[in-house]
């Protein structure tokens, strides 16, 4: 495969291929473990129903599962070859089977390509994809262990599907099997090494799955337990308040209103009417007589 592109004959390709290989994580195992039972059980479940068979103990199965990459990449460019010759592909959306035309279009629908070890790829035989369906997830360094094939033999939709699967018991993580399951990964796979890794729960995917299988779901830490002698009872001590003062009652000043003088004019001089005239008045009035007239 891409060992080809590592100059300095077989001994250089070997050291290169070491120097660049990182080990799968436990959540490498755990994100394949779920995307296999997603795939599963979408054909299990599929409103129209999908016959299943399994050919991964025939020779045909396991002549694919000895180089399982090498097909799938081959299978990848017979795809795009195909859609370059003529950019037209049936497929099935929402449980009816299409056409769509168009290079742009096409051009991921089959594969997906997430880092130098991960991708995703659909059915090995690609006659009509079911694009309803998840996309399996593969890891290059860790290789599927089966070759199913899922028919749909309607008028409606007419689908064969042979894809590469993960047995969800040979990924699922060491530290989440069950007594059980660990006997029977034991005995088909051989045995489980003791060293593992936790998974991180926050990239757990939940899906609606058959009673047979399901997913992990994200698991919550423990709650510790406080045993009683260790509760400490609260205890009540009494506050002092301290007494205020009682309030004197306020005092007000009556408002004295001060009665401001009122200014009134001088009365007039009232001339006196007599009958001998101005001899009996002073010299001032007989001088001013206009001051004093009304």
């Amino acid at each position: 495969m891409a060992d080809n592109n590592f100059k300095g004959g077989p001994g250089g390709r070997l050291k290169a291929a070491a120097a660049n290989f990182i080990k799968p994580t436990t959540q490498d195992s755990l994100d394949l473990y779920n995307n296999s039972l997603a795939v599963e059980n979408f054909y299990k479940k599929s409103k129209a129903p999908y016959g299943f068979q399994d050919y991964t103990p025939s020779p045909y199965g396991k002549m694919l599962l000895k180089n399982p990459f090498s097909e799938l990449d081959k299978a990848n460019r017979e795809y795009n070859e195909k859609i370059k010759a003529g950019p037209v592909q049936d497929i099935i959306k929402n449980n009816t089977k299409q056409t769509i035309r168009g290079a742009n279009k096409l051009s991921s629908i089959y594969r997906n390509n997430i880092d130098k070890n991960k991708f995703t790829q659909r059915d090995y035989s690609h006659g009509t994809l079911n694009i309803d369906a998840p996309m399996a997830l593969y890891d290059r360094r860790i290789k599927p262990t089966m070759v199913s094939s899922y028919s749909n033999l309607s008028p409606f939709v007419n689908d064969d599907v042979e894809i590469f699967k993960y047995d969800p018991i040979a990924v699922k993580p060491v530290s989440m099997l069950t007594p059980q399951e660990r006997k029977i990964r034991e005995k088909k796979y051989g045995k489980i090494p003791s060293s593992t890794t936790k998974p991180n729960p926050a990239t757990v995917i939940t899906r609606t799955v058959s009673e047979e299988v399901e997913p992990i779901a994200p698991r919550q830490a423990a709650i510790p337990s406080i045993a009683p002698s260790e509760i400490v009872a609260p205890v009540m001590r009494p506050v002092s308040v301290p007494v205020a003062p009682p309030m004197e009652e306020p005092v007000m000043e009556e408002e004295v209103i001060a009665e401001r003088p009122v200014a009134r004019k001088p009365p007039k001089a009232v001339m006196p009417r007599r009958q001998g005239g101005w001899g009996n008045q002073s010299i001032f009035m007989r001088a001013f007589p206009n001051l004093f007239a009304k």
